[in-house]
């Protein structure tokens, strides 16, 4: 019976280049390895594949993370305040670039430089740089830095909202000393290794 059954089963093909897998089609899910529920059977190449490619990651590089940075723009709206606000979310994006310039762990996304002083070089509504930040900070940020001042900024505020809605992390810096942001550095490096880890077990079992 066991011989009859085998006979009229067919193998299954990779769902995604359609080369033909080890499994059955009548092998339970749970027997296979490279099996994605809501996909279907793939080869060990393709499993692979698009697991990294899910992660972002680029074949011989370490995965970067991208850190949004959250923190006020406008204040008082005077020149003077707007330019205090952009030096200091750069100072930050600047330590985290030479804190990580080595590992490549973290990267970062800061709109104020991004689009600094741009409510004066260009003739676009508010509206649209909120758009342009949101989705940006949606496609690539998994980590956002709150930077000190940020509950008393409109935008900040609901930047943060959107985030935490998307299950997003957060690390708040609360000054500008340089054991605090210190000991904000750190704690990214430590969540990005981590993360790395937590990655490399998921995908040594999904192989399994």
């Amino acid at each position: 019976m066991k011989e009859k059954i085998k006979e009229s089963a067919k193998k299954d093909c990779c769902v995604a280049c359609g080369v033909e897998t080890e499994y059955y089609d009548t092998t339970h899910i749970d027997a296979r390895r490279f099996y994605i529920e809501g996909a279907g059977q793939l080869c060990k190449d393709c499993f692979e594949k698009i697991i990294n490619e899910k992660r972002g990651k680029e074949e011989g590089r370490p995965t970067m993370r991208i850190v949004g940075i959250i923190g006020p723009y406008f204040s008082s709206g005077d020149r003077r305040s707007i330019d205090y606000n952009i030096a200091n979310a750069q100072f930050i994006a600047i330590r985290i670039a030479e804190f990580f310039s080595d590992s490549k762990l973290i990267g970062f996304f800061c709109p104020h430089s991004h689009t600094a002083r741009f409510e004066k070089l260009a003739n676009a509504k508010e509206e649209y740089y909120h758009t342009l930040d949101d989705a940006i900070y949606d496609s690539a940020c998994e980590i956002f830095v709150l930077l000190p001042g940020w509950e008393d900024s409109k935008g900040s505020v609901r930047d943060v909202k959107r985030a935490k809605e998307r299950k997003r992390r957060f690390f708040l810096l609360k000054d500008y000393s340089v054991e605090n942001i210190r000991f904000l550095l750190q704690g990214m490096e430590r969540w990005a290794r981590r993360k790395m880890e937590d990655e490399r077990i998921e995908l040594r079992n999904g192989g399994q």
